[in-house]
């Protein structure tokens, strides 16, 4: 039987904001939900796919050309001392792998 999320599983989501960039300069920003996990000592980002490849899903090849920039992920979680809320932010840049 399912009883609900936990506050871990609610506070595991980050909302995202992905900055595209076209040939011609032209920004488009979108947003979206992310979450990350540690593999082999290293932190990936699991998110859709339109959240990496602007043109995703598109027939018209409106965004082609346009390039990821950079995502940030706004995390929320509870502090494991008192309870309280916090928040963290985290910026992925395609320069800085």
């Amino acid at each position: 039987m399912f009883h609900g999320l936990t506050h871990e599983s609610i506070y595991a989501a980050a909302h995202t904001v992905a900055m595209f960039e076209g040939s011609n300069g032209e920004i488009k920003e979108i947003s979206g939900t992310s979450f990350s996990l540690i593999v082999n000592d290293k932190h990936v980002l699991v998110t859709n796919r339109h959240m990496v490849d602007l043109n995703f899903g598109r027939s018209d090849g409106k965004y082609v050309g346009y390039t990821l920039k950079h995502l940030v992920c706004k995390f929320r979680g509870r502090d494991a001392e008192d309870g309280s809320l916090g928040s963290s932010q985290a910026v992925y840049h395609t320069d800085n792998p």
